[in-house]
């Protein structure tokens, strides 16, 4: 014989046990309607400046937002949670007649019901809708705008190199160097900024804007400039061997970090840092070159390309490879210039050092092949 309670217990859990279901239904529509919308931010056109920091710091509208927002802008309407909220706190802590009871559970099965048919359409809103992300389309325009620059500024920059080559009675290894140089570069920001050599990776913690062509220009045009100024220094081949090999491992390692995810990726950036930090080191022992080649040119240029090279490992971890500090805009402008003074205004310098008259009397390139 059950004890003279457990009517009452059942009797308890009889009544509730429909108003704990509805409010199970009514916590799964929120879930639902909060991941949908977090999918949809999540996926926002790069315009918005969601990705990356965007133009500046985000949104800044914090989570609420994305709960409530739905149900002012959303068309499904609000009023059936509302409601089957209501009437299972009414129903739960105040006592009703036999007829006002039924009136309530007929509102909270109405409720109950357009929750569930609500939230399956959002379920399937979900996995119809996975908003994609197409280049260049959704570039901002700005990031449109810094890489045509970069564009028009390499393919005029080796023109101009490729005409100071043939106009000289002997052409050198350095005119041509340099014409690679910024017709590489030159391939690089029309691929950028035709939507080409760009990934958007979901993987990080926010979606991020990856320019992986960039790094495919300085895995070569990097070498390049190395090269340059090993010539104009006259260094040995174990010299440029060093120079170009740390300078390729340091590329390789920023643009495997910049794939990777935290914390694997910092891991990659201290490792090209270390590669770069090399460079440097090589480059100013040969600035300080017993022999003395090179003169105020080799000064200028190894202290400049020392000076701009600094700027990319910084960049890389302030943009979007890294902590996404940065705005997408921000990032692509500064390495735009960077590569400008770091290719072009190089360039320009070395080969108006090349082209100085007292130069003349020994062509570079004859005198340059018996080191390399």
């Amino acid at each position: 014989m059950s004890p003279p309670h457990s009517g009452i217990s059942d009797f308890r859990w009889e009544r509730y046990k429909p108003l704990s279901n509805s409010l199970h239904v009514a916590f799964r529509y929120l879930y639902i309607l909060r991941s949908v919308t977090l999918l949809k931010s999540r996926h926002a056109p790069l315009a918005s400046g969601a990705v990356s920091g965007g133009d500046g710091s985000g949104s800044g509208r914090g989570e609420a937002a994305l709960i409530f927002d739905p149900f002012f802008s959303s068309r499904l309407s609000p009023f059936p949670l509302l409601v089957l909220v209501s009437v299972v706190v009414a129903r739960g802590l105040f006592p009703f007649g036999c007829a006002m009871e039924r009136v309530m559970d007929g509102l909270r099965w109405i409720a109950h019901s357009s929750l569930i048919f609500m939230s399956t359409l959002l379920s399937a809103e979900a996995a119809a809708e996975e908003p994609t992300v197409t280049f260049p389309d959704d570039y901002p325009n700005s990031v449109r705008h810094f890489l045509l620059i970069g564009f028009l500024g390499m393919f005029i920059g080796a023109i101009v190199f490729f005409y100071m080559g043939i106009s000289r009675k002997v052409n050198t290894v350095m005119h041509v160097l340099t014409f690679f140089i910024a017709a590489i570069s030159a391939c690089s920001y029309y691929a950028e900024w035709a939507g080409l050599g760009v990934e958007y990776k979901t993987t990080d913690t926010t979606p991020r804007v990856i320019f992986w062509a960039r790094y495919l220009d300085w895995v070569v045009t990097g070498p390049l400039i190395l090269t340059d100024l090993a010539l104009l220094s006259k260094s040995d081949t174990p010299t440029i061997i060093s120079l170009v090999g740390n300078m390729v491992l340091y590329v390789i390692c920023g643009l495997i970090g910049a794939l990777t995810v935290a914390p694997y990726k910092y891991m990659w950036w201290v490792a090209g840092l270390i590669f770069l930090i090399i460079v440097f080191m090589l480059l100013l022992q040969r600035l300080n070159n017993a022999e003395g080649y090179g003169g105020d040119a080799l000064k200028g240029l190894t202290w400049l390309t020392i000076l701009v090279w600094i700027v990319y490992p910084i960049v890389w971890i302030v943009g979007s490879e890294g902590t996404g500090a940065l705005g997408l805009s921000q990032e692509v402008g500064i390495l735009t210039i960077a590569d400008l003074i770091a290719k072009i205004g190089f360039g320009f310098y070395l080969l108006a050092n090349v082209d100085a008259p007292e130069s003349e009397s020994v062509p570079l390139n004859q005198s340059s092949q018996q080191y390399v």
